[in-house]
């Protein structure tokens, strides 16, 4: 399977994912993939949630990871662009939660926090700083 179109919501144009994408996010080798929405629309998330079952080479268990991509919708667009929402999650899921976890190791158990959060696998913001 080479790449499967997904349309994210009724307003947007169609999202591709594609096996060399995941293989490059993974550094893995993936043998097939199924995408499909990762929410439902009514579910108030500003942007398009796409869920994608893997299946990776060598492995009995398929891997499900979210893919949150940035949305098309005009309105939401200008929001997400003035507030740069995005830039501000990414800098939080990059930067932020990883020195939290090391200040936590440093200081040892006792103080640890369990972070309710998935784990973040990668991210980028076209078109605008991450700071």
């Amino acid at each position: 399977m080479g790449s499967v179109e997904v349309a994210a919501e009724p307003c947007d144009t169609t999202l591709t994912i594609t096996q060399d994408f995941l293989q490059e996010l993974l550094q893995k080798k993936v043998t097939n993939f199924k995408v499909t929405l990762g929410s439902a629309p009514g579910d108030n998330y500003m942007s398009v949630i796409h869920a994608v079952e893997i299946n990776i080479h060598g492995k009995e268990a398929p891997l499900h990871i979210l893919i949150k991509c940035y949305p098309s919708h005009p309105a939401r667009v200008e929001f997400l662009d003035t507030c740069n929402i995005f830039g501000k999650e990414l800098i939080v899921y990059d930067t932020w939660i990883p020195k939290l976890m090391s200040m936590q190791e440093e200081i040892g158990n006792e103080y640890k926090v369990q972070l309710a959060i998935p784990n973040f696998l990668g991210g980028n913001v076209v078109n605008h700083p991450t700071s």
